[in-house]
């Protein structure tokens, strides 16, 4: 992997579940490079759960030069006090959801394949994106 980089790159994208096939689509609205460097890196992604993110910056060579997951956009938490005055939580599935995903900026960055984690956390591809 490259040394650290002195660039943030930031990717506002937009995930959707088609509500026939089930299946995931990533749509890029917006890229923004600035100065700057990242200071907390993100997990693997055995810490996350069915659905998250796999999110992987590549060179034009297919290097793989950062990766980063994040949980699934498409699960919504909502916490609320029950009647008794416990604390409940219930997440529901959306069926879009636009986030920004945030990373170091690596000169030479010419792809973001992104993969989801399936429910026996293994990742499937489910988008390619020329940044």
């Amino acid at each position: 992997m490259p040394s650290a980089a002195a660039q943030i790159i930031f990717l506002d994208l937009e995930l959707k579940r088609d509500s026939l096939t089930k299946e995931s689509l990533v749509k890029l609205l917006n890229k923004t490079v600035t100065e700057g460097r990242m200071k907390n890196l993100a997990h693997p992604y055995e810490e996350h759960g069915p659905g998250a993110l796999v999110c992987s910056f590549l060179s034009t060579a297919g290097q793989v030069l950062f990766t980063t997951t994040i949980p699934d956009p498409l699960a919504n938490t909502l916490e609320y006090a029950s009647e008794s005055g416990e604390l409940q939580k219930k997440t529901f599935q959306l069926q879009q959801a636009a986030f920004t995903l945030r990373a170091p900026y690596y000169p030479g960055t010419s792809q973001l394949l992104i993969e989801q984690l399936q429910e026996d956390k293994q990742p499937k591809e489910i988008a390619r994106l020329t940044l």
